[in-house]
């Protein structure tokens, strides 16, 4: 088990205004719809628990009808 505090934002009406800057940043990038994101948690396309976590929590609060996700 590992301890350590994950940072997780959702922005809402996003617009994109251009290409990301830094190649470091990820291996991908991709604007995906959240309706998308279980069937890609599902198939292993979304890698690390930082990630996973914060997404399911997300889906679980907004499918529970939660508006308050803090």
């Amino acid at each position: 088990m590992v301890d350590a505090p994950v940072n997780a934002y959702i922005w809402r009406q996003a617009e994109k205004v251009g290409e990301p800057t830094d190649a470091e940043e990820a291996a991908r990038i991709e604007w995906i719809p959240i309706d998308r994101m279980l069937e890609l948690i599902k198939r292993g396309e979304v890698l690390g628990s930082g990630a996973i976590v914060p997404i399911l929590f997300y889906l679980a609060s907004r499918n529970a009808g939660s508006a308050d996700l803090g």
